[in-house]
């Protein structure tokens, strides 16, 4: 671990952890004096390896590390006084940050034991005493730390695999995601205060079938296994950063998979 003064970009120290190459998958994350580096270290579980840096962030010490259900696949999140993790099998961690002087520099709060046997990455974000959860689904629970409890609050999207960072714009979530059952990708957003869905929209989603080219139109259809249908006319601008709008769309129940041959129209 490299300490770099960030005025003049020299490094100031290093601190060996000793750790197998490829078990640290996330950043470092800095939460008052305290710097916690997230190791996967075994099989299906991980650490929490903390080093306590001084007033100037300089002479790290370490201290005892702290041990998890599965492995650290995004970067915990520091809100106020507290550090939330979670693990690609479901468990979740929020840590009540102790001070330097203090004996335990990171107090379990609140705890959601691991689930799946299976690895799966968590996206979460957390906004007040809320938090969201996405990876089979997107789950919204209450963080009530002096119950020492999460509430489930409500699921959303249960047939999707989460594929990107949850992010936030007021109370408006965005996600991507995939459906398990569908080609292609979905982008949207929900309120976050009632968990409406606000808008979505589908990308990537593979042709159902090869163009259909109409010569007396000079135009080319396209169906795409969704159930989109976009028409190009010839004077259509299709240098590679356009974007074609569908003419109709319909929400197929069984997506096309098997393309048919080209259609000419005479």
């Amino acid at each position: 671990l490299y300490v770099v003064d960030a005025n003049t970009g020299e490094c100031v120290e290093v601190v060996y952890l000793g750790h197998a190459a490829g078990s640290v998958q996330v950043a470092p994350v800095i939460a008052g004096q305290y710097i916690i580096v997230p190791e996967n270290h075994a099989m299906k579980s991980s650490r929490l390896r903390l080093l306590l840096a001084d007033q100037e962030g300089r002479n790290l010490k370490e201290l005892p590390s702290i041990e998890l259900e599965g492995h650290v696949m995004t970067p915990p999140l520091v809100s106020g006084r507290s550090l939330n993790v979670s693990t690609d099998r479901g468990a979740w961690y929020t840590f009540d940050i102790g001070k330097p002087d203090q004996e335990n520099p990171l107090t379990r709060s609140v705890e959601l034991a691991a689930s799946d046997e299976e690895p799966l990455i968590r996206y979460p974000l957390v906004r007040g005493g809320d938090l969201w959860l996405a990876g089979q689904k997107l789950s919204h629970y209450e963080i009530r730390a002096s119950q020492q409890r999460l509430v489930a609050e409500g699921v959303r999207y249960d047939d999707s695999i989460f594929l990107q960072p949850l992010t936030s714009q007021g109370d408006i979530l965005l996600h991507v995601r995939r459906n398990a059952n569908r080609p292609g990708i979905i982008a949207g957003a929900l309120r976050m205060n009632d968990a409406t869905p606000l808008w979505q929209t589908e990308l990537s989603a593979p042709p159902a079938i090869t163009p259909v080219i109409d010569k007396k139109t000079d135009s080319l259809s396209l169906l795409s296994s969704t159930g989109a249908l976009y028409e190009l006319a010839a004077g259509d601008d299709l240098a590679s950063n356009s974007t074609a709008k569908p003419k109709a769309s319909t929400q197929i129940a069984n997506p096309l998979r098997s393309p048919t041959k080209a259609i000419v129209l005479e």
